[in-house]
């Protein structure tokens, strides 16, 4: 075997006997020292050259973590389930009464006026979680949208719906078009109707609103009487 291949492997031998005993003796003499082995380890400077190696555990470690984060970064964040960040909320309480409405101030009813987007349902879908204010009660209900129906005139019909605090459920039905909403808004102790236009509307109650009716005209239907033409007589 040729002469300068042996001595090439006996030197290799010698470097990692000498690695292996200084690496013992380096353990051994943290014991002494009062320091932890694992400190004592970290802080020595031929465990540090040892690390270092190409072929160190501690390398490969190093390589591998480096590789998983690169692919994370690279993967990016985890995929959205499709579930909204936050509900939408549908209208809140105007401070006045709108102009448009102003025939209706002297009502004495707990009408609440609202403002609202006339696009709010325009991208909906199902599954999607609408925020609905009652606001005679400062109730605010979940409601997630159950169905969806598109009218032949370009309207449409959402119906959502929520778990109450007595556990059921109930179901709010919006009809939108082009400028207007309505709404019917079931709820454990009354029924709510919602009426709009152009972004302002209001939410009544389904007790304030049987009040307005009058029973002052009746509601009979007149038949004329029937006129008898008399033939000439001939």
């Amino acid at each position: 075997m040729n002469k300068t291949y042996l001595m090439a492997i006996g030197g290799l031998g010698f470097v990692i006997g000498v690695s292996v005993i200084g690496l013992s003796a380096a353990v051994d003499d943290s014991t002494h020292s009062g320091l932890p082995k694992k400190q004592a380890m970290e802080d020595d400077p031929f465990i540090e050259r040892v690390n270092g190696l190409p072929g160190s555990a501690n390398t490969d470690i190093a390589q591998r973590s480096e590789k998983v984060k690169g692919n994370l970064e690279l993967a990016g964040p985890p995929p959205n389930d499709g579930s909204p960040d936050k509900a939408t909320i549908i209208w809140s309480q105007t401070g006045g009464i709108p102009a448009q409405y102003a025939d209706l101030e002297n009502q004495t009813v707990d009408r609440r006026f609202i403002e609202f987007q006339t696009d709010t349902f325009v991208h909906a879908a199902i599954g999607d979680v609408f925020d609905v204010t009652i606001p005679q009660t400062a109730a605010v209900l979940e409601t997630k949208v159950s169905s969806i129906k598109m009218h032949a005139n370009g309207d449409r019909t959402i119906v959502g719906e929520y778990t109450a605090e007595d556990g059921q459920q109930y179901a709010i039905t919006f009809t939108q078009g082009a400028n207007a909403l309505f709404a019917h808004i079931g709820t454990p102790t009354d029924t709510y109707f919602m009426e709009g236009h152009n972004n302002q509307g209001w939410v009544l109650s389904g007790r304030d609103q049987s009040s307005l009716k009058t029973w002052e005209h009746t509601d009979a239907v007149t038949i004329p009487a029937i006129k008898h033409v008399t033939p000439p007589q001939g």
